[in-house]
């Protein structure tokens, strides 16, 4: 009798250790919570269909802090890394260039971004289609003077004649978001401007998914030559106009 009371007081003690769980019930054990609201690693949330929204800023409140973030449809900047954007907001450009001196008048005078892909589908094509004068202010040396690639909105180079001019104002025929200009090619002195607000032109290539190629500014050299810039090597060089080269379209803001 004494062995049968020592053997129950044994298991009594075993069954209300953690060592024995047989002893307890399966709706005892408290499995580890995972918070529905938080998102996984990549930023995708692990048990709700919500996710975290981006940071966003309104355009004029940018600063050189907010470098590398997208346009979004609405005119608005959003972090690309901590978030995603609202619900029918697409992103249209990033933020290359943030200051007042972007070659551009208030109130488009805050900085630059530019287009997410290449204009024209992405094929290259002619800053005009003959070699004769533009008419452009000329610059001879890569160190320009400021200039404006709004200007050059109009009529005359929305037109058959200036066909990378006319490919960068349509942008594929996406419309320019809210508080911003109107798409245009920028100008060399714009195209250093954001290579420089990027650190260097290698940066700049990789964060706006620039090809290693020649792409047009809209600055003029001489009646027959334009600057393009080379982003597989960086430096300018002055081409024939009637030459196919890539084309990006920028934004003021």
């Amino acid at each position: 009798m004494n062995r049968l009371m020592q053997w129950v007081m044994a298991a009594t003690l075993i069954c209300s250790s953690t060592v024995f769980t047989g002893c307890s019930k399966s709706d005892d054990i408290q499995e580890p919570v995972v918070n529905p609201e938080q998102p996984d690693d990549n930023g995708a949330n692990s048990g709700s269909d919500e996710v975290e929204p981006a940071q966003s800023s309104t355009l004029a409140l940018v600063t050189a802090s907010h470098l590398g973030w997208l346009v979004g449809s609405d005119g608005k900047a959003y972090d690309p890394i901590k978030g995603y954007m609202p619900i029918g907001v697409t992103a249209l450009a990033k933020i290359c260039y943030v200051g007042s001196d972007n070659g551009e008048a208030a109130p488009y005078n805050h900085g630059l971004a530019l287009a997410l892909s290449d204009a024209n589908g992405g094929n290259t094509c002619k800053w005009k289609t003959s070699n004769t004068d533009a008419g452009h202010t000329k610059q001879n040396n890569e160190n320009f003077t400021s200039e404006s690639g709004l200007q050059y909105n109009d009529a005359t180079h929305n037109s058959d004649t200036y066909p990378a001019f006319k490919a960068a104002m349509a942008n594929n025929g996406t419309a320019a978001p809210t508080g911003c200009s109107a798409w245009f090619l920028p100008t060399g002195y714009q195209w250093n401007q954001m290579i420089t607000g990027s650190t260097n032109y290698s940066t700049l290539r990789t964060n706006a998914n620039l090809q290693s190629d020649f792409y047009w500014s809209s600055t003029e050299y001489a009646s027959l030559y334009a600057w393009s810039y080379y982003f597989r090597y960086g430096g300018w060089g002055r081409d024939s106009e009637d030459y196919g080269l890539y084309v990006r379209a920028a934004l003021a803001f």
